[in-house]
């Protein structure tokens, strides 16, 4: 996870499994309980998050799902923290 211009923007590995459907994110702000943000499964192992609030501690986690709609075990967690929105 990093920051990126008022955004974060998530990299991680890709899933190895012949009948990946997509990716899962969830999110954590200020340590509360995670919650998913993309509505439909992101397609490939890349995420641009365009509504995290500046000056906020943000963790993500990460699961996989399959064309049959399992979804795989949360990543561990990544943390960042977004500028303060008066940060140079």
């Amino acid at each position: 996870a990093v920051n990126a211009a008022g955004a974060v923007d998530l990299l991680w590995n890709a899933s190895s499994g012949n009948d990946l459907a997509g990716y899962n994110v969830y999110r954590s702000t200020g340590g509360g309980t995670f919650e998913r943000i993309n509505k439909q499964p992101a397609p490939t192992p890349i995420f641009h998050d365009a509504t995290v609030t500046p000056g906020h501690h943000y963790e993500y986690s990460v699961t996989a799902v399959d064309t049959n709609g399992n979804e795989s075990g949360k990543s561990r967690p990544t943390g960042v923290t977004t500028p303060s929105s008066n940060a140079q």
